[in-house]
Protein backbone atom coordinates (compact mmCIF):
# COMPACT_ATOMS: atom_id res chain seq x y z
CA UNK A 1 0.00 0.00 0.00
CA UNK A 2 2.88 2.35 0.76
CA UNK A 3 4.27 1.68 -2.74
CA UNK A 4 0.89 2.57 -4.30
CA UNK A 5 0.73 5.86 -2.35
CA UNK A 6 4.28 6.75 -3.38
CA UNK A 7 3.54 6.00 -7.03
CA UNK A 8 0.34 8.06 -6.93
CA UNK A 9 2.29 10.98 -5.48
CA UNK A 10 4.93 10.61 -8.21
CA UNK A 11 2.23 10.58 -10.95
CA UNK A 12 0.59 13.67 -9.47
CA UNK A 13 3.93 15.49 -9.25
CA UNK A 14 4.83 14.54 -12.81
CA UNK A 15 1.49 15.70 -14.16
CA UNK A 16 1.56 18.97 -12.21
CA UNK A 17 5.04 19.87 -13.43
CA UNK A 18 4.65 18.87 -17.08
CA UNK A 19 5.02 21.84 -19.43
CA UNK A 20 1.62 21.45 -21.19
CA UNK A 21 -0.17 21.65 -17.84
CA UNK A 22 1.79 24.73 -16.77
CA UNK A 23 1.27 26.40 -20.14
CA UNK A 24 -2.49 25.88 -20.27
CA UNK A 25 -5.29 24.08 -18.53
CA UNK A 26 -6.29 20.94 -20.44
CA UNK A 27 -9.87 20.14 -19.51
CA UNK A 28 -11.25 16.66 -19.42
CA UNK A 29 -11.71 13.56 -17.46
CA UNK A 30 -12.84 10.06 -18.24
CA UNK A 31 -14.77 7.47 -16.27
CA UNK A 32 -14.31 3.89 -17.42
CA UNK A 33 -15.99 0.60 -16.69
CA UNK A 34 -13.80 -2.37 -17.59
CA UNK A 35 -15.40 -5.80 -17.79
CA UNK A 36 -13.91 -9.21 -18.32
CA UNK A 37 -15.07 -12.70 -17.47
CA UNK A 38 -16.69 -12.33 -14.02
CA UNK A 39 -15.12 -9.00 -13.13
CA UNK A 40 -15.71 -5.24 -13.12
CA UNK A 41 -13.24 -2.41 -12.72
CA UNK A 42 -14.20 1.26 -12.24
CA UNK A 43 -11.65 3.87 -13.26
CA UNK A 44 -11.28 7.62 -13.31
CA UNK A 45 -8.61 9.52 -15.24
CA UNK A 46 -7.88 13.24 -15.41
CA UNK A 47 -6.34 14.67 -18.57
CA UNK A 48 -2.95 16.29 -17.92
CA UNK A 49 -1.93 16.90 -21.55
CA UNK A 50 -3.69 16.59 -24.92
CA UNK A 51 -3.13 12.79 -25.15
CA UNK A 52 -2.13 11.91 -21.57
CA UNK A 53 -4.17 11.28 -18.43
CA UNK A 54 -3.42 10.14 -14.89
CA UNK A 55 -5.90 7.96 -13.05
CA UNK A 56 -6.85 5.30 -10.57
CA UNK A 57 -9.11 2.26 -10.67
CA UNK A 58 -10.62 -0.27 -8.28
CA UNK A 59 -12.45 -3.47 -9.05
CA UNK A 60 -13.83 -6.79 -7.97
CA UNK A 61 -13.27 -10.12 -9.66
CA UNK A 62 -11.62 -10.29 -13.01
CA UNK A 63 -9.00 -12.00 -15.09
CA UNK A 64 -10.69 -15.40 -14.83
CA UNK A 65 -9.64 -16.00 -18.41
CA UNK A 66 -5.85 -15.67 -18.23
CA UNK A 67 -2.57 -17.40 -18.92
CA UNK A 68 0.58 -17.27 -16.79
CA UNK A 69 3.10 -16.65 -19.57
CA UNK A 70 6.11 -16.97 -17.23
CA UNK A 71 6.41 -17.79 -13.53
CA UNK A 72 8.32 -19.76 -10.94
CA UNK A 73 7.63 -23.38 -10.06
CA UNK A 74 4.32 -22.86 -8.22
CA UNK A 75 2.42 -20.48 -10.54
CA UNK A 76 3.77 -21.64 -13.94
CA UNK A 77 1.31 -23.32 -16.28
CA UNK A 78 1.91 -27.07 -16.68
CA UNK A 79 2.73 -26.59 -20.38
CA UNK A 80 4.21 -23.08 -20.05
CA UNK A 81 7.68 -21.70 -19.40
CA UNK A 82 9.12 -21.44 -15.90
CA UNK A 83 12.37 -20.06 -14.54
CA UNK A 84 12.34 -22.68 -11.74
CA UNK A 85 11.64 -26.39 -11.52
CA UNK A 86 7.86 -26.83 -11.65
CA UNK A 87 5.98 -28.25 -8.69
CA UNK A 88 4.29 -30.96 -10.81
CA UNK A 89 0.73 -29.68 -10.33
CA UNK A 90 -1.55 -29.19 -13.31
CA UNK A 91 -4.93 -27.50 -13.98
CA UNK A 92 -3.70 -24.19 -12.53
CA UNK A 93 -6.17 -21.32 -12.18
CA UNK A 94 -5.59 -17.83 -10.85
CA UNK A 95 -8.72 -15.79 -10.16
CA UNK A 96 -8.59 -12.16 -8.99
CA UNK A 97 -10.94 -11.19 -6.19
CA UNK A 98 -10.18 -7.48 -5.85
CA UNK A 99 -7.79 -5.02 -7.47
CA UNK A 100 -6.56 -1.44 -7.27
CA UNK A 101 -4.28 0.50 -9.59
CA UNK A 102 -2.86 3.90 -10.40
CA UNK A 103 -1.82 4.56 -13.96
CA UNK A 104 -0.80 6.92 -16.71
CA UNK A 105 -2.97 6.64 -19.84
CA UNK A 106 -1.68 7.54 -23.28
CA UNK A 107 -4.17 7.94 -26.14
CA UNK A 108 -3.28 7.16 -29.75
CA UNK A 109 -5.01 7.57 -33.11
CA UNK A 110 -7.99 5.36 -33.83
CA UNK A 111 -9.18 5.36 -30.20
CA UNK A 112 -6.34 3.15 -29.00
CA UNK A 113 -5.19 3.61 -25.39
CA UNK A 114 -2.31 2.30 -23.32
CA UNK A 115 -2.47 2.37 -19.50
CA UNK A 116 0.74 1.69 -17.58
CA UNK A 117 0.86 1.81 -13.80
CA UNK A 118 1.15 0.09 -10.47
CA UNK A 119 -1.36 -2.58 -9.53
CA UNK A 120 -2.16 -4.59 -6.41
CA UNK A 121 -4.67 -7.42 -6.26
CA UNK A 122 -5.83 -10.32 -4.13
CA UNK A 123 -6.51 -13.65 -5.79
CA UNK A 124 -7.41 -17.31 -5.35
CA UNK A 125 -5.11 -19.96 -6.78
CA UNK A 126 -6.19 -23.50 -7.62
CA UNK A 127 -4.25 -26.45 -8.99
CA UNK A 128 -4.42 -30.26 -9.06
CA UNK A 129 -2.57 -30.55 -5.73
CA UNK A 130 -5.09 -28.44 -3.78
CA UNK A 131 -8.26 -29.61 -2.09
CA UNK A 132 -9.13 -25.97 -1.45
CA UNK A 133 -8.05 -22.76 -3.15
CA UNK A 134 -5.19 -20.78 -1.66
CA UNK A 135 -5.35 -17.03 -1.24
CA UNK A 136 -2.57 -14.78 -2.42
CA UNK A 137 -1.58 -11.33 -3.52
CA UNK A 138 -0.03 -9.56 -6.48
CA UNK A 139 1.96 -6.32 -6.51
CA UNK A 140 3.58 -5.06 -9.68
CA UNK A 141 3.13 -3.31 -12.99
CA UNK A 142 -0.15 -3.44 -14.86
CA UNK A 143 -0.31 -2.72 -18.60
CA UNK A 144 -3.70 -2.42 -20.28
CA UNK A 145 -3.97 -1.90 -24.01
CA UNK A 146 -7.17 -0.95 -25.80
CA UNK A 147 -6.75 -1.98 -29.43
CA UNK A 148 -10.18 -1.44 -30.98
CA UNK A 149 -12.86 1.23 -30.49
CA UNK A 150 -16.46 1.50 -31.60
CA UNK A 151 -18.13 4.60 -30.15
CA UNK A 152 -17.75 4.43 -26.34
CA UNK A 153 -16.83 0.73 -26.39
CA UNK A 154 -13.22 -0.49 -26.54
CA UNK A 155 -11.69 -3.97 -26.71
CA UNK A 156 -8.26 -4.79 -25.37
CA UNK A 157 -6.12 -6.96 -23.14
CA UNK A 158 -4.16 -6.84 -19.88
CA UNK A 159 -0.63 -7.81 -18.87
CA UNK A 160 0.53 -7.97 -15.23
CA UNK A 161 4.22 -8.29 -14.37
CA UNK A 162 5.31 -8.55 -10.77
CA UNK A 163 5.33 -10.42 -7.50
CA UNK A 164 2.76 -13.19 -7.05
CA UNK A 165 2.69 -14.65 -3.57
CA UNK A 166 0.80 -17.51 -2.01
CA UNK A 167 3.20 -18.03 0.86
CA UNK A 168 6.41 -17.86 -1.16
CA UNK A 169 6.73 -14.99 -3.68
CA UNK A 170 7.51 -15.55 -7.36
CA UNK A 171 7.99 -13.29 -10.34
CA UNK A 172 5.13 -13.77 -12.77
CA UNK A 173 3.91 -12.50 -16.12
CA UNK A 174 0.15 -12.99 -16.48
CA UNK A 175 -1.82 -12.26 -19.66
CA UNK A 176 -5.58 -11.66 -19.73
CA UNK A 177 -6.36 -11.59 -23.47
CA UNK A 178 -9.86 -10.08 -23.45
CA UNK A 179 -11.06 -6.90 -21.78
CA UNK A 180 -14.05 -4.73 -22.66
CA UNK A 181 -14.01 -1.02 -21.69
CA UNK A 182 -16.95 1.38 -21.70
CA UNK A 183 -15.89 5.05 -21.49
CA UNK A 184 -18.00 7.95 -20.20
Amino acid sequence: MKMLRSALAACALASATSSPVLAQSVPGHQFTLDANLIGLNLGFAVRTAPRTSVGAAVGIGGNWLNYMALAGGHFAEADGPSYQKKDGASSKELIELERASIFVRREFDGGRQLDVGLKASGFLHFDSSDDEPGGGGFVGVGVTGMWYRWRALRLGSELDIGRYSEGRPELGVNVAPLLVRLSF
